[in-house]
């Protein structure tokens, strides 16, 4: 304790005067000393300096209290700005303070503590009572009185629930307030466009306006009018534009046959101008934009020329040649559709000309009957003499006449081929519809009595002991390898590949059937050629041969149909007129019923894969944006005029193609892993799809 003297000590809380040596006051029993927050001696109360450090213990309450004083104005802003919690909050830690000189601080304190308390109790119940009331004015949209109600509520009891309505309150009312001044001001200009816009806007903030409804209803037949006027001038895309402008609570029946009509008839534009390939499509765009433009001169023109291009060509395919993008190997806009191939000459039946895409697996096949392809392609299963003769090639059969039979799973084709010299030529083709056990939509792969049926019916006047008939594997049943073989040791090839087929094949080999065809070296130097291996179960082959077997024939070979395809594309030279590199590529995509194929091949390798897509999603998309059955959706599918809206048909189409892209650009990134770096050089559009209108353009991307 410092000295003491002989100097009186007024209390600071009574005002009594002590004795300096006094620790409590005598009269009220404050205590008259305190500790010096610096070094710790007893100091009396309201004594300027420490006498032991020599600290302004004045300057040090003076700051106290200013803070304290602080603290209490920043209480009563926040109470002034709705923030009750925050000024309760604030003035909590002042009510314990008992030092003398605090205390007219702590009694003001005490005092707002109880009134924010008590006023924040209040308006708690208030609100709670009021949740109700503000749920029936949001429920009416009457904006106005939520924001009056919510106005009087001090906002830092708002919850989130709560300030969000009041904020959406306000909002509505700025917008409203914006799209009225805007309304008024295009009705007196008739921009019934602007208008309509204003009015959707301002029924989403009250919906329940009668007023607001019935002025719509009169603005939307002003607008009708308008459009009528837009689409006369010719002016179709402003017409359609207008129509879009009204909900479709308001149009009217005439409203959408209009809009219809307009949406038809820029499609049909746009499809004439932008399609490249003269599919059947096209000609009902240009009879509808005939239809929907009676005096447009340039329209007629158009179906003129159509007409004359299409003189002579059955098929109505163009062959023009698309260039693939050789960086990426994605298809730029390749795909062309292609007939029959003029290399393979001999009668045409009418099949062949109308459908001669789809006979491209089939001829391949009659080929191999001949011994015009590749030798090794049979898929052989005996197993007594081991891998190396499985793997040899059967006793020849000498025959100058083929059947080649490709079972698909919607159709069967058939050709007969005729060796004739040097030539060889068609002398039958034949597609043969596989009746369906059940629904068209569900049902992807015929049964086999189905096949067999539709096999004795093609079949039912010829005589097929002395010929030799050949069918096929479909490729989604096939693993395919591709390895080396050394070039310059043939004799030792079969050990090779055997080697491999167990190496690779994962699957006993007992239970398989294999076939392989060898490709030329890459250059007369090289030191290895490439071998394509396939292998699939023995129950498919002998399936398959079981069928033709049952018709009477003796002499059946069933081969690859990716073999079979390779078979047409050696024996039409294709490689020798498209492939100008060891390099390039010969892109064949056969597109069927549910299912498709993607087949490259170069003169130094080949690889395949099976799509689980075919024509018919086509009709099951159709059949869902339209709204019609699946034997419905097959007719459109075929018969484009018999759409009621060509536009929602050709774009349910389109999407539907989307798998069938996306699965063909992978398929192109996978060929590039197995054969190397490639450049195509050319693609072809084979089968079923090879007819379907607009599938190339689909396939390819582009925009229609």
């Amino acid at each position: 304790m410092s000295n003491s003297t002989s100097a009186l000590f007024t209390c600071t809380v009574c005002g009594e005067e002590n004795e300096s040596t006094s620790k409590f006051c005598s009269s009220c029993g404050q205590s008259l000393w305190e500790k010096c927050s610096q070094c710790g001696d007893e100091v009396r109360i309201g004594q300027k300096f420490c006498n032991g450090c020599g600290f302004h213990l004045l300057k040090e309450t003076e700051s106290k209290l200013s803070a304290a004083q602080d603290i209490v104005d920043r209480a009563v802003n926040a109470a002034n700005e709705g923030r009750l919690n925050d000024a309760v909050r604030l003035l909590d830690p002042l009510l314990g303070n008992t030092d003398p000189r605090f205390a007219t601080l702590v009694a003001t304190s005490r005092e707002l503590h109880a009134g924010y308390t008590e006023k924040r109790d209040h308006w708690t119940q208030q609100i709670e009572a009021l949740r109700p009331e503000l749920a029936e004015l949001k429920e009416r949209h009457d904006f106005s009185a939520i924001a009056r109600r919510l106005d009087e509520v001090p906002i830092g009891l708002l919850d989130d629930e709560l300030r969000e309505l009041k904020e959406d309150a306000a909002s509505s009312l700025s917008v409203s307030s914006a799209k009225k001044e805007s309304l008024k001001k295009a009705l007196a200009e008739k921009d019934w466009q602007t208008a309509a816009m204003d009015l959707v806007q301002l029924l989403g903030i009250n919906p329940n306006s009668q007023k607001y409804q019935d002025l719509l209803k009169q603005v939307a037949a002003k607008l009708l009018k308008q459009a009528v006027r837009y689409r006369d001038a010719g002016k179709h895309a402003v017409a359609l534009g207008l129509l879009e402008c009204v909900p479709d609570d308001y149009l009217t029946s005439s409203h959408r046959e209009l809009s219809d009509q307009l949406e038809e008839l820029i499609f049909v534009r746009k499809l004439v101008a932008r399609t490249r390939h003269l599919s059947p499509v096209v000609g009902v765009a240009l009879s509808k934009l005939q239809k929907l433009t009676p005096g447009d001169k340039n329209v007629a023109a158009l179906v003129e020329r159509f007409s004359s291009v299409r003189k002579g060509r059955p098929d109505g395919m163009n062959r023009f040649h698309h260039w693939m993008d050789n960086e990426t190997g994605q298809i730029e806009s390749g795909l062309t559709p292609v007939g029959f191939p003029n290399e393979v000459a001999g009668s045409r039946p009418d099949v062949l000309l109308k459908n001669g895409s789809q006979f491209w697996v089939a001829t391949g096949l009659a080929l191999q009957g001949l011994s015009a392809g590749e030798p090794t392609a049979e898929l052989v299963s005996d197993q007594k003499k081991g891998m190396l003769s499985m793997l040899s090639r059967k006793k020849k059969v000498d025959s100058d006449v083929a059947w080649g039979v490709d079972i698909g799973d919607s159709h069967i084709k058939l050709v007969q081929l005729k060796r004739q010299q040097d030539k060889i030529g068609v002398t039958s083709a034949r597609m043969v519809k596989i009746a369906q056990g059940g629904s068209i939509k569900t049902l992807r792969k015929p049964e086999p009595s189905a096949i067999l049926k539709a096999l004795k019916e093609a079949f039912a006047e010829d005589d097929l002991k002395e010929t030799v008939v050949v069918t096929s594997v479909a490729n989604s049943d096939l693993l395919a390898r591709q390895f080396v073989v050394p070039a310059n040791a043939p004799k030792q090839h079969a050990a090779f590949i055997a080697q491999e087929a167990q190496a690779n094949i994962p699957i006993a080999m007992d239970l398989l059937a294999t076939a392989y065809t060898k490709f030329e070296p890459a250059s007369e130097s090289a030191s290895s050629q490439n071998v394509l291996l396939t292998a699939v179960k023995r129950t498919e082959v002998e399936s398959r041969r079981s069928f033709i077997e049952q018709l009477g024939a003796s002499h059946v070979l069933v081969v690859p149909e990716a073999f079979g395809m390779l078979n047409l594309l050696r024996h039409c030279d294709y490689f020798g007129h498209l492939v100008d590199s060891n390099t390039g590529a010969l892109l064949v995509m056969d597109v069927g019923f549910a299912r498709s194929s993607v087949n490259l091949f170069s003169r130094s390798g080949g690889w395949f894969r099976a799509l689980d897509w075919g024509i018919d999603d086509l009709s099951s998309a159709l059949a869902s944006a339209l709204k019609i059955t699946h034997a419905d959706a097959d007719n459109v599918r075929l018969n484009p005029a018999s759409a009621a809206s060509l536009t929602r048909a050709v774009r349910a189409q389109e999407s539907a193609a989307i798998p069938a892209r996306r699965e063909l650009g992978r398929s192109l990134t996978s060929a590039r892993d197995a054969l190397g770096d490639f450049k195509l050089v050319a693609s072809l559009l084979v089968g079923g799809g090879a007819g379907q209108s607009l599938l190339p353009s689909w396939i390819n991307g582009e925009d229609i």
